[in-house]
């Protein structure tokens, strides 16, 4: 993006002061960032679930002496085959293992052998092992075995001797022999919602609740027994598997810790739950990484920072040249099918302090197609917000809803097909009285009807009247190609707003580009020769929907 240098007083931001290397988490409070206003509380971020029904923590005999936790903090995978359930059962260290299919038993190999610090889970409600089982040998612990049908023949379908922290929980057991077998000296051990077949045996009692020597029998039932309240609720639901997920940092140290946990080829949504607090760090989703959530768990999006320093004309440390805007991002998401939700990211690089060829800083840059960012917050001057895509040529769209955006010079900009709806757009001022920068900088590709739109939102400045610039079209390498669209459709506009709010960039008109308003209201709109209003006829085609719908008709927004 071209550099645009104008003297200015950094804005106040209470982490920018901070030039701390490495991630880690700082503590909680006010230090958070100030998000910037329409920061609303958010409904309590809850697990999904109750312990009468489908919680995702273990309770009772389980969580006593230090709790179970499974393979949480390890890698997560997906096991298709036995073999490969086997593998990972059997590996060292902590493991989540998701289970996708129905896998058949090894008549020669037998049950499979789990060992210590793993999580078992079937994905939905139809998954398991046919003709095997899983055994735990003596002194292994932190177990979870979860939503599973295993269909055991002369041995049990589980079978657990002299283990220790161990959550059995929502599993079906059926077939000839045995169902669950918790052997001699197993301790601190929930067995919890399990349905077991007419001819299946369990080594305590089924369908009651209560502990019974550290191990806690809750809501199991017989498939003979009538079911009460919660009892019918007992074995494989479709909901559990389905989302994995991962705390930071009560299990992984970062953010980027957790999402290294993610397999390349993700085929199943994992969600990275966030504390309240500052993580300082960078994060890097891979192009392999789909189905990515980062989720704050705050009462307010501000309460959750992740935040870097990194402008794009910092050298690179192998001396191969700067950093870009792919190396200055804060945040990158190259993956598809990648959310946000209640957090902030923020690029807090100082460039009043800090004189550099190259000071644009980005909080976050995507090329990945489907993405949702719901009441997030971007902070920093240029360039803080850049949504892409892999090639001028390819598609990528994202949708930002509820959220605040604020920056000075082309903030929010790339060649992204990008819906900004019910949202804050703040333009900084850069103490200039007749050019405080520019909003949008848009380079889409010229086949592509559909660029940025920002919609049922509001612009908001501290910028002196008529200083701020709606856009420019920006030509990445003078590529004449890249003809920017940009609709600015019933939202508020404040005074800042030139009268002539679009303008030209590196030799490129913005009249040859594709701007338009459509019903802006506010001190800063007005209809003049300098402003093209879209008719009613085409702003009818260019609706929420019509931008986000793509080839496969991704719509996001009827959720919202």
């Amino acid at each position: 993006m071209t550099h645009l240098r104008t003297p200015r007083t950094r804005r106040s931001t209470p982490v920018a002061a901070l030039a701390l290397a490495g991630a880690f988490l700082l503590p909680t409070g006010p230090a958070a960032g100030a998000a910037g206003p329409f920061d609303p509380p958010t409904a309590t971020v809850v697990e999904s679930g109750s312990h009468a029904t489908r919680s995702d923590t273990p309770y009772g005999a389980a969580a006593l002496a230090g709790g179970t936790t499974g393979g949480a903090g390890g890698r997560v995978v997906t096991v298709t085959t036995r073999a490969g359930l086997a593998a990972y059962a059997g590996a060292e260290g902590p493991w989540i293992i998701r289970v996708a299919g129905v896998l058949a038993a090894d008549p020669v190999a037998g049950t499979v052998t789990v060992t210590s610090d793993k999580t078992v889970v079937g994905v939905g409600d139809t998954v398991g092992i046919a003709g095997g089982g899983l055994r735990l040998d003596p002194g292994t612990h932190n177990v979870i075995v979860r939503n599973l049908t295993l269909r055991s023949t002369d041995a049990a379908a589980l079978r657990a001797d002299a283990a220790d922290h161990v959550w059995i929980d929502h599993n079906r057991f059926t077939g000839t022999g045995t169902g669950l077998d918790l052997g001699g000296g197993s301790r601190y051990v929930t067995v919890s919602h399990n349905l077991l077949g007419y001819r299946d045996g369990a080594s305590g009692p089924r369908g009651t609740a209560g502990t019974f020597d550290r191990i806690t029998y809750d809501h199991n039932r017989s498939a003979g027994d009538r079911p009460g309240p919660a009892g019918g609720l007992a074995g494989p639901r479709k909901e559990i598997g389905t989302d994995t997920v991962l705390r930071v940092p009560a299990e992984y140290p970062t953010v980027q810790a957790a999402v290294d946990a993610v397999p390349q080829g993700n085929d199943g949504r994992i969600t990275v739950r966030l504390a309240p607090g500052t993580y300082r760090e960078h994060v890097r989703i891979g192009k392999s990484q789909p189905y990515v959530s980062l989720v704050g768990t705050g009462r307010r999006r501000s309460d959750t920072l992740i935040v870097f320093n990194t402008p794009q004309g910092e050298p690179k440390p192998d001396g191969t040249g700067t950093q870009g805007s792919t190396g200055s991002a804060t945040v990158l998401v190259e993956g598809h099918d990648f959310t946000a939700r209640n957090l902030t990211f923020s690029n807090d690089f100082d460039e009043a302090a800090v004189e550099i060829s190259g000071e644009q800083a980005l909080a976050v840059k995507t090329t990945g197609d489907r993405l949702t960012f719901e009441n997030t917050g971007f902070l920093g001057n240029q360039d803080t917000l850049m949504t892409d895509t892999p090639a001028l040529t390819q598609k990528a769209r994202v949708y930002v809803t509820g959220s605040y955006i604020e920056g000075d010079v082309d903030f929010l900009y790339g060649r992204a097909t990008t819906v900004v709806e019910k949202s804050v757009i703040k333009a900084l001022s850069r103490g200039s009285d007749t050019n405080n920068g520019y909003i949008t900088a848009a380079s889409t590709w010229k086949e592509n009807p559909y660029g940025i739109l920002i919609t049922r939102s509001r612009i908001i400045s501290d910028a002196p009247a008529d200083t701020f610039h709606l856009g420019r079209p920006w030509h990445p390498s003078g590529n004449p190609d890249a003809i920017g669209q940009v609709l600015v459709r019933e939202t508020s506009l404040p005074a800042a707003v030139k009268a002539s709010p679009w303008s030209d960039m590196s030799g490129f008109p913005w009249r040859e580009a594709r701007f338009s308003e459509y019903r802006t209201y506010g001190p800063g709109a007005a209809a003049t020769a300098d402003r093209p209003q879209m008719s009613p006829a085409d702003a009818a085609l260019h609706e929420v929907g019509d931008y986000l719908a793509g080839e496969d008709g991704w719509a996001p927004h009827r959720r919202h």
